[in-house]
């Protein structure tokens, strides 16, 4: 496991071992969202398993072991103050004696679908149907699951607002995981 950034970033509120989560339907601004976190100055948990591409140019900042359901669970405690990506259908395997911000990305679905579909050109993959209610439902599911939880703060940051106001963005995911980042650099990381 390689850590991304420099030194976990100044606390001003919640426990330093509560683990930030950044998730989100596929091609909703995970990716972006773990670069504002890098530039801003938070210590991420990824391993470059996935290289940049002509999808993701600046990386998918993504942990192999954070992908599947049998080891998300023991990697996590290696998260504790540190910001790692989780996909919206394995947050419901977070262990429940840890603390978590959930950074939940939200997208308009036909640009998501656009997305996945440029995605998996540029892959060189057969074009498939999506099953559009299917992953509907399952973001939703996700997100109520995790409002549920005793142990999880969540809000939903949308990736138009981040395109179009980076600096406010920026702020918004300060205030919500209440930690002095650099705003700037971070507005700047937006792409």
């Amino acid at each position: 496991m390689v850590g991304g950034s420099v030194a976990t970033p100044e606390r001003i509120g919640p426990d330093p071992k509560e683990v930030v989560v950044v998730s989100g339907a596929p091609r909703s601004g995970t990716s972006m969202m773990m670069q504002m976190l890098a530039a801003g100055g938070m210590d991420l948990l990824y391993d470059n398993h996935r290289a940049p591409d002509a999808n993701n140019p600046k990386g998918y900042f993504e942990l192999r072991e954070a992908l599947s359901p049998i080891t998300l669970p023991s990697v996590l405690t290696h998260a504790q103050g540190r910001a790692v990506k989780i996909t919206h259908n394995l947050v419901t395997q977070l262990p429940s004696e840890l603390r978590y911000r959930v950074l939940f990305m939200e997208r308009d679905f036909s640009e998501i679908l656009q997305s996945q579909r440029r995605f998996l050109e540029v892959q060189g993959a057969a074009a498939i149907d999506i099953a559009e209610d299917a992953m509907v439902e399952a973001i939703i599911e996700a997100y109520d699951w995790l409002s549920q939880q005793t142990n999880v703060a969540i809000d939903i940051f949308n990736y138009s607002e981040a395109i179009a106001f980076p600096l406010r963005f920026a702020r918004d995911v300060q205030r919500f995981l209440d930690r002095k980042l650099d705003l700037n650099a971070m507005a700047d990381a937006v792409d």
